[in-house]
């Protein structure tokens, strides 16, 4: 009898965590596309999927993850989350410490202290890091092939630089030119404290009704990205 209440207790527990951390998402929107919402017409047919929290996720954090944001625009001048904040689901590419250039068919990332001069001739349809070029199809993912990204170049702070409080990371959605993320100005490099969740998989489509709420929920094979 005791095994079985221990047993149950820890079920209960693990349940209770899980619910707390993991929570459903539906991606709203076409900044993801052609990755996410490739069929999204209006409020319908919107991917929907599990977004893991855990504090601890973040620690495992890599290049070209899919995360749950929010912007500097969601808070207050208290520093206080607005009420009426809106989450983003972007891909981080830059992380503390390493310097990104974007320019109109790619982007160029420094890992190793190098400051661009804002002289370097970077090729379309590719990507650099520490100088190496790479071909865009080379990506782990498929960026929208008939749009361009605006230029900027940003310096990722680590806590304690700069006057910096917290870790910076730079953000795009897949839909180059047609994502509001870290390449407008407005936003920049997201704060740490700002990343709220890691996407884990998309399980289906569904459909959004008039307030605002997920309905029609249609399963398929889960596509992982994060394991």
């Amino acid at each position: 009898m005791y095994l079985l209440v221990v047993a149950l207790s820890i079920v209960c527990v693990t349940t209770y965590f899980h619910k707390l951390y993991y929570s459903f998402y539906y991606v709203d929107g076409k900044s993801m596309y052609p990755t996410l919402n490739i069929n999204e017409k209006g409020n319908l047919n919107k991917d929907f999927g599990i977004i893991d929290a855990h504090p601890s996720i973040f620690s495992h954090l890599v290049r070209y993850d899919i995360v749950v944001a929010h912007y500097p625009e969601d808070y207050n001048e208290n520093g206080k989350l607005k009420d009426n904040a809106t989450s983003k689901i972007k891909r981080v590419i830059g992380f503390p410490g390493e310097t990104i250039v974007t320019f109109e068919r790619g982007f160029a990332i420094y890992t190793d202290g190098h400051t661009p001069s804002g002289e370097e001739a970077y090729e379309a349809e590719s990507y650099y890091v520490d100088g190496e070029k790479y071909d865009l199809s080379t990506l782990p993912y498929t960026p929208n092939n008939t749009s361009s990204l605006k230029k900027v170049s940003y310096y990722l702070n680590r806590a304690g630089e700069n006057d910096s409080e917290e870790d910076q990371y730079f953000v795009l959605g897949d839909n180059w030119g047609n994502s509001n993320d870290s390449t407008n100005t407005s936003v920049g490099p997201v704060k740490r404290s700002m990343l709220t969740g890691i996407l884990i998989a998309i399980q289906g489509q569904c459909d959004i009704d008039n307030n605002g709420e997920a309905v029609n929920l249609r399963y398929t094979t889960p596509k992982y990205y994060k394991l």
